[in-house]
C-alpha cells in the first residue's frame, strides 16, 4: 500500500468517526415528562429551571410523567411538570474527546510514521505510518478521554414548547411627548 493510499484511508476514517460523534450529539429536546423517562436517570446532575425563572442545581432523585425531584443542598424539591420551564443534563465528554484525539493521533502519527523510515522494523514507508498511527493514534485517544473526562458540559434534554406570542403597540405616552412601546403576552386562552 502506498503512501498517499494510507493517507487517503487515514483521512476517510477521520471524517467517519466525526460524522457519527455529530449525529450521536444531535438528539432532540424532550417536549413532555414522559419523553424524557428513558433519556434521563435519576441520579444524574441537572439544572431545573422553573417558571419564576429560577435555576435549582442537584441531582435528579425521581422522575414522573407529572413531576420530577431534586436533591441540592441537603434538601429535596419536587416540581411539577407544570412549574418546570427548561432541564440541562451535565454530561462529560470523554467520548467525543477521545474520538477528536483518536483522529489527530491517527494523521500525527502517519505523518511521523511517513517520515521516519525504517523505524519499527517495517518493511517500507507505508508500514511505518501505519505503526505511527496505530501508536500515535491510541496515545491521543488516550489524552482527549482524559481531558473530556475533566471537562462537563451542560446539555437542554427537556423544554417546554413556545410561549405564547408577545404582542408589540406603539402607543402615545401618558405626558403625551413622543412615542411609547407596550407589550402584553396573550394568554393561551386567547388564541
Amino acid at each position: 500500500m502506498t503512501l498517499q493510499k494510507v493517507t487517503a484511508l487515514t483521512i476517510a476514517c477521520c471524517c467517519f468517526v466525526g460524522g457519527f460523534s455529530n449525529i450521536a450529539g444531535a438528539q432532540t429536546i424532550a417536549g413532555s415528562f414522559s419523553e424524557l423517562s428513558g433519556r434521563l436517570k435519576p441520579g444524574k446532575p441537572v439544572s431545573v429551571t422553573d417558571d419564576a425563572g429560577r435555576t435549582i442545581k442537584g441531582k435528579l432523585t425521581d422522575l414522573s410523567a407529572t413531576s420530577l425531584t431534586v436533591r441540592f443542598d441537603g434538601k429535596e424539591e419536587t416540581l411539577p411538570a407544570s412549574r418546570v420551564r427548561e432541564i440541562r443534563e451535565r454530561r462529560h465528554m470523554t467520548g467525543s474527546f477521545a474520538k477528536v484525539g483518536l483522529a489527530a493521533g491517527v494523521v500525527l502519527g502517519v505523518l511521523a510514521g511517513a517520515t521516519a523510515e525504517g523505524c519499527f522494523d517495517c518493511s517500507g514507508p507505508a508500514a511505518t505510518a501505519a505503526v505511527g498511527a496505530v501508536m500515535v493514534g491510541g496515545l491521543g485517544a488516550g489524552i482527549g478521554a482524559a481531558i473530556g473526562a475533566a471537562t462537563p458540559r451542560d446539555r437542554v434534554v427537556y423544554r417546554v414548547g413556545p410561549h405564547p406570542p408577545v404582542a408589540l403597540s406603539l402607543t402615545p405616552p401618558r405626558s403625551g411627548q413622543g412615542t411609547a412601546i407596550a407589550s402584553t403576552r396573550r394568554s393561551s386562552s386567547a388564541r
